[in-house]
């Protein structure tokens, strides 16, 4: 069962066995086309995802200066999830700050307000004090947002936001705002991807190993 088809008349008729067989044929039509689109949509989600795996390993496996590695990877958000942006911050060595080193899509500054976000300020800080991820269809309703009327100009719609951890150490945050909302699939395979990052943010140069069994 995928749905129901209601047929109206604005008088009353008998039992038309011709009719019925009709909204049958149609009724049938219907639902094959919309199995398909949604045979469609798995597939491209699934391809997104692959080849947002493809392009975050590659750019890991490549290593180089932490800033272009990270530059690549936030791209790579943009590029297969469709993301307005997405952005990458750092932890600084006395461990109070956050320093945003990659950002890709709508904005690409880094030296903005939020160029440095103090630990449990605003929501990246709170995402890294609490080394919790955060997830909302919902950005203008969503807590901690600091500038409402800016995301309800610009149509953003969903946030999702996850700490760089491994092994209990806090490295940074990974960061990305959508127009449009993020599916399950697609938010748990920001997880890996987050992890993959905080290898090669801790480790200077990626282990190929690592990175594939994370990935």
């Amino acid at each position: 069962m995928i749905g129901v088809a209601e047929f109206f008349a604005c008088e009353v008729r008998p039992p038309d066995e011709m009719a019925l067989g009709m909204f049958g044929l149609i009724g049938d039509h219907i639902g094959l086309f919309i199995k398909r689109i949604r045979a469609y949509q798995e597939s491209s989600r699934h391809a997104r995802v692959s080849g947002l795996r493809a392009d975050v390993a590659l750019a890991l496996s490549r290593g180089g200066a932490l800033r272009d590695v990270l530059q690549a990877c936030a791209a790579a958000v943009v590029d297969h999830l469709g993301a307005s942006f997405a952005r990458v911050w750092t932890l600084n060595g006395a461990g109070d700050t956050l320093e945003l080193q990659a950002s890709a899509g709508l904005y690409t500054h880094i030296d903005g307000p939020h160029g440095r976000v103090p630990m449990g300020a605003f929501k990246i800080g709170w995402i890294a004090a609490a080394r919790q991820p955060h997830i909302s269809n919902s950005v203008v309703d969503a807590p901690r947002v600091t500038d409402r009327e800016r995301a309800r100009r610009e149509g953003m719609q969903a946030f999702a936001g996850y700490p760089l951890v491994i092994d209990d150490r806090l490295v940074g945050v990974l960061a990305t705002f959508s127009k449009s909302t993020l599916d399950g699939i697609v938010l748990d395979e920001l997880e890996p991807v987050a992890a993959a990052i905080a290898q090669f943010s801790i480790a200077g140069a990626p282990v190929r190993s690592v990175i594939a069994a994370r990935l």
